[in-house]
């Protein structure tokens, strides 16, 4: 398969991130009861401040900070101005 699913049927389309330790793994679902994973489980440690760091010979040249937050957005990467429209946000620490 290409990787794609059509929602254009769908009412809704729900979307969560959970993240264990340091693997991010994406989900979508038509209704919020069943979930379907979306693409490969990722290092969620690439956007830690300890990560963004740079050492040259041993040494740190650039304390990085990646300014990671929790927040939702949409881009439109097609040029056609096509927008998503947001009811909810609910963040739970486990």
């Amino acid at each position: 398969t290409n990787g794609r699913i059509s929602i254009n049927s769908w009412e809704s389309c729900y979307l969560r991130a959970e993240i264990r330790e340091s693997e991010l793994q994406f989900y979508f679902s038509e209704t919020g009861d069943e979930w379907t994973a979306i693409g490969p489980v990722l290092d969620a440690s690439r956007i830690s401040d300890e990560h963004a760091d740079q050492f040259v010979d041993g040494y740190i040249l650039d304390q990085g900070f990646t300014g990671a937050f929790i927040g939702m957005c949409v881009q439109d990467l097609t040029g056609q101005k096509n927008y998503a429209d947001f009811e909810y946000f609910l963040y739970e620490e486990e």
